[in-house]
């Protein structure tokens, strides 16, 4: 159920509108606010054109592979600004990140149990790598004990030893 929480003004006279779903407007529009209401009620299904609902565990914004989730952990955990969320996830604009966060505040608690799930989810899948790495994980976590237990035992010079693996240069070959 969508919930907003507005005013709308009919002439002069305001009406406070508190946890409205669409069913719930038909008591307004004998009163002759079914114009403004309509405007509302379009304004708010506009925000959910924004996104993909894929499953109910995966909602994207829509014209992207971002889904809400990422854009929320930067708004709500890292106190970024909608500009910064913009300008870090390129493919997505500063009316996307505005919609999703606007999406947000009116589903609070429907969009919180979505986030929750969905980080239950990521520690499931840390949880699971760590018990059972790839054989490339694998592989580098040996090769990063024995670089330790060359430096510890004295047989490397710390300077020596290349923390990010060693460097690939191509080369040119005259090819007459």
């Amino acid at each position: 159920m969508t919930q907003l929480r507005y005013m709308v003004h009919a002439q002069t006279e305001p009406i406070n509108m508190l946890a409205c779903n669409r069913d719930s407007l038909a008591n307004f529009e004998n009163k002759g606010y079914n114009i403004y209401l309509n405007l509302l009620w379009k304004f708010i299904m506009q925000i959910e054109e924004y996104f993909n609902f894929l499953a109910e565990d995966d909602i994207r914004i829509k014209g992207t592979r971002i889904g809400i989730e990422t854009v929320l952990n930067e708004y709500i955990h890292n106190g970024k600004t909608a500009e910064a969320i913009a300008d870090r996830y390129y493919t997505v604009t500063l009316e996307q990140v505005y919609a999703t966060i606007l999406y947000y505040l009116q589903n609070r608690e429907e969009v919180g149990t979505y986030l929750e799930d969905y980080l239950e989810f990521c520690r499931k899948a840390r949880e699971e790598q760590t018990k059972n790495p790839s054989p490339a994980v694998v592989r580098l976590l040996q090769l990063k004990a024995e670089q330790e237990r060359s430096v510890s035992e004295g047989k490397t010079d710390i300077t020596q030893v290349s923390l990010s693996g060693p460097t690939l240069s191509p080369t040119l070959k005259d090819h007459n």
